[in-house]
């Protein structure tokens, strides 16, 4: 199309009439260096430092997109008992292995979701079968503690993973990894707020869309117990040695307090997602009562400006997935008149900010609790 395409040492450009698109390592080049191009119809091939990457200009539709990211799923082994890890190549025998991570359920949630829409859309049973799976192996993250309400962030097999044990744990802290009861597994305790919002998002989604079968009560249970422990220990997550972990903590102490002061936002309006999920689960009127004593806090408040624009060293792009987990499980189970422009307001702040990012997620999540333009 007589456009212009240019290899350099980071990367390849292609000029356009009124734009650019930029090409770089691991997400579309084996390797950032470009030696040479050439350029076919609908197809470029890049002779990169780490071998030749092939960019091809095909239509795909939504749902033609997604087969091709599910069909890899399958052929390269990123399924595990349930769970979706990430792959790594052993540099000792070149073999790829699955990550057994620090966050296992962070990691399976995005897919037990995308099955739960999908069911809900197509009504594909392997859709259901699949997201099934996924809400069994999270469901299974709570009950290996044998700690009601307490989930683990991994679990390894201590005769079938090939991956090892991770070492570090949160903030530079120690790994903390216990033993089942069986002897045939161990678990990553530490568990941070990371999980638990993947968890209220995904499995609510579950149980929201995928039919009224028994998992659907099993999905209510598991919600329910996570909520409980939070609550009955002061709003922290409590780990085995009976301590807050580094990241679990919705205690007003730690958010107004210097030490957790600048997570208040987000933390503030994920303990009200915890427990108005909580309320559109179960009748019973301490979940009511507990979302009062949030309120007196007034966690509504720091809701608004949830997400961190100053200083830069505080911004973490994380922190936005985690409150994109939030928003629509909040908007899905709030009922509070008073509180829903709060949350509003606080959406509309953050996607004003977000938007400029054209991700998709982002995107859709935005459209589908106001039904504005979202491009």
């Amino acid at each position: 199309n007589q456009d212009l395409w240019i290899g350099t040492t980071t990367g390849a450009i292609r000029m356009l009439e009124n734009g650019w698109h930029y090409f770089g390592a691991d997400l579309w080049l084996p390797a950032n260096h470009v030696y040479d191009i050439a350029v076919g119809q609908n197809m470029v091939a890049m002779a990169t430092s780490g071998g030749v990457g092939i960019i091809r200009y095909e239509p795909y539709t939504l749902a033609k997109k997604a087969a091709y990211f599910e069909r890899h799923l399958e052929a390269f082994g990123h399924k595990r008992l349930g769970f979706i890890h990430s792959l790594y190549k052993s540099p000792e025998t070149g073999e790829w292995i699955r990550e057994v991570s620090d966050n296992d359920g962070g990691h399976t949630a995005p897919y037990l979701a995308a099955m739960c829409y999908k069911y809900a859309v197509t009504g594909d049973e392997n859709a259901y079968r699949e997201a099934v799976n996924a809400l069994k192996a999270m469901v299974w993250l709570e009950q290996i503690t044998l700690k009601r309400g307490f989930f683990a962030r991994a679990i390894w097999s201590v005769s079938g993973d090939l991956d090892k044990k991770a070492q570090q744990g949160s903030g530079g802290l120690p790994a903390k990894w216990y033993p089942s009861k069986d002897g045939k597994w161990y678990w990553k305790g530490d568990t941070s707020s990371d999980e638990v919002d993947a968890h209220f998002y995904a499995v609510s989604l579950f149980y929201d869309l995928a039919g009224p079968g028994e998992e659907k009560e099993l999905a209510r249970q598991h919600l329910i117990r996570i909520a409980d422990h939070i609550i009955s220990n002061g709003w922290v997550l409590r780990d085995m040695d009976g301590q807050p972990t580094r990241w679990g903590r919705w205690d007003p102490e730690y958010l107004q307090r210097p030490y957790g002061f600048v997570a208040r936002g987000l933390n503030g309006m994920q303990a009200q997602t915890y427990v108005l999920t909580a309320m559109a689960l179960s009748s019973d009127k301490k979940y009511q009562q507990a979302f009062g004593q949030l309120l007196k806090w007034g966690y509504q408040n720091y809701t608004v400006r949830q997400k961190i624009t100053f200083p830069p060293e505080d911004i973490a792009p994380w922190d936005d997935n985690l409150a994109n987990f939030c928003y629509y499980t909040l908007f899905r189970y709030s009922r509070d008149k008073a509180q829903y422009p709060i949350y509003l307001r606080s959406l509309e702040r953050t996607y004003a900010l977000k938007r400029l990012e054209h991700l998709p997620w982002y995107n859709f999540t935005y459209g589908a609790i106001t039904g504005n333009d979202c491009e």
